[in-house]
This record gives C-alpha cells, sequence and structure tokens, in this order.
C-alpha cells in the first residue's frame, strides 16, 4: 500500500509520519491487495486562530473499485487521525463486504435457470 502524506499550515514530522502509517497498515493491511494508494491531507484550517481547526481527509483508492473517502475535524491532531483511522478501517471493510455480497446474490432468473438445471440433471441420474 503506497501513502501519500500532504499538509497544509500543518507540521509532520517522521514521528507523526510513523504513528500515522502504523495505524493506517493495522485498519487496512488485511485489504493491502486490494488498495492501490492511500492519500491524507492534514490541514489547519484556522491557522493561529486556534479551536476545532485541524482537517484530515484520507482516500483510499481501490483496484478496480474506485476511491473512498472519509473526513474527520478536531482541535488535536492525534486523536484526529486515530478517530478518522478508526471510521477508515470501519468503511473499507464494509464496502468489500457489499461487493460480496453482491456478488453472491443471483438475479432471480439465473438462481431459477440453475435450480431447473440442477433438477434435470437429477433426473436423468434417476
Amino acid at each position: 500500500m503506497k501513502l501519500e502524506i500532504r499538509r497544509q499550515s500543518v507540521e509532520v514530522r517522521a514521528g507523526l509520519r510513523a504513528y500515522l502509517a502504523h495505524l493506517l497498515e493495522e485498519a487496512l493491511g488485511r485489504f493491502d491487495a486490494r488498495i492501490c494508494n492511500v492519500e491524507v491531507f492534514l490541514a489547519d484550517l484556522n491557522a493561529s486562530r486556534g479551536g476545532v481547526d485541524k482537517q484530515c481527509l484520507v482516500k483510499v483508492h481501490l483496484a478496480p473499485y474506485g476511491t473512498l473517502v472519509v473526513e474527520e475535524r478536531g482541535s488535536e491532531i492525534h486523536s484526529l487521525i486515530e478517530r478518522l483511522v478508526d471510521r477508515l478501517g470501519f468503511v473499507v471493510g464494509r464496502n468489500f463486504e457489499k461487493l460480496r455480497d453482491k456478488r453472491s446474490r443471483l438475479p432471480l432468473a439465473q438462481a431459477a435457470e440453475q435450480l431447473t438445471a440442477n433438477g434435470s440433471e437429477a433426473a436423468a441420474l434417476n
């Protein structure tokens, strides 16, 4: 999984970068084969004015399914990243679960066709 970190008015030191990479690996590691890359955007929206002004946005590019985007805002960058990565793991997992369920459901006509084919095979065996 390729990780890109972009920032605006936020200092991203090596420790924060390693922490973020570790959390993302824990949350998304099981989907690693299906994830092309992860883009993280960190921003301090109000700069020096303070308040709930930190923003973290993550884009996960899934092959061949498209892109998932999760955003979170808060006042402290570490807790903001933790909340976002928790949500991200849930969202990516739910997305793959929906795709799996969609593939496992057959249209009614196809299911009836399969039942008929299986029934005629059983009758031929008797």
